[in-house]
């Protein structure tokens, strides 16, 4: 227990010093890691920046003043975390393998509830957020199909076909997977914040945005990426807009 703590503690900390850097150059997740890298290699990512700041400055050109604020605020950010929230790096135990695979698998995921979720096979039910009644009905029974099939559910909690998702895996007494396009501070809609609460209770709620993030809309075309990932396969069921579920698909 003391050794996964340990190892809980030190991805945290490694997630603070990399949102730092990601704020500070205003940059991508993707383009920023070489450059993370190259200081992984002179100083201990896993150590507070605030111990060692010279060299974050150095590498990101900016001022040493202006660094230590940034890293503050990240920090506060994540101090909002729950004690139960759990940081996942990529390439290390609990980090889910299949979104390994996707070349943009993000370098930190967070999870609120059973991680143990992401080992199962996993089928994200997706659609329109204005479902017709058809597609409501069929959203319900193919998510009781897929549970009675031996497979877990997951989806985005938006509203419309993802609700009608998770709402049916609870009323079936199953656990559900939530891959949310906010930080784990967040509830997107509003109208499901109860909702998400409810699903990290019984099954997993899981990002690929920090605590230190600001939602922004593109966000959610990542979120449906990293639901494709986590999925052994994605089943649409109504989508009339071109949305996410299309862009997942």
């Amino acid at each position: 227990l003391k050794v996964m703590e340990a190892r809980a503690t030190e991805h945290i900390q490694e997630a603070i010093n990399f949102e730092t850097v990601v704020v500070c150059t205003r940059r991508s997740e993707t383009t920023i890691e070489p450059l993370f890298e190259e200081l992984a290699e002179r100083v201990d990512v896993s150590r507070p920046l605030s111990e060692q700041p010279s060299p974050y400055a150095k590498a990101l050109h900016v001022p040493l003043e202006s660094l230590l604020e940034v890293h503050q605020a990240v920090s506060h950010a994540f101090a909002k975390l729950s004690s139960n929230d759990t940081v996942l790096k990529r390439g290390c135990p609990g980090y889910p393998e299949r979104a390994v695979d996707d070349p943009y698998a993000p370098r930190f995921l967070y999870a609120r509830g059973e991680v143990g979720l992401l080992d199962s096979s996993t089928v994200a039910v997706i659609g329109t957020r204005n479902p017709s009644g058809e597609a409501k009905r069929n959203a319900h029974q193919a998510t009781l199909a897929l549970l009675e099939a031996g497979y877990s559910v997951c989806s985005g909690l938006a509203l419309g076909t993802d609700g009608v998702a998770h709402l049916a895996c609870l009323a079936a007494g199953k656990p559900t997977i939530a891959v949310i396009g906010t930080s784990l501070l967040e509830s997107y809609p509003a109208q499901h914040a109860a909702l998400q609460a409810k699903i990290a209770e019984t099954g997993l709620v899981i990002t690929r945005f920090s605590p230190a993030a600001t939602t922004q809309k593109w966000f959610f075309l990542l979120r449906n990426r990293l639901m494709s990932s986590l999925s052994v396969a994605s089943l649409v069921v109504e989508d009339r807009d071109g949305g996410g579920a299309v862009h997942q698909a």
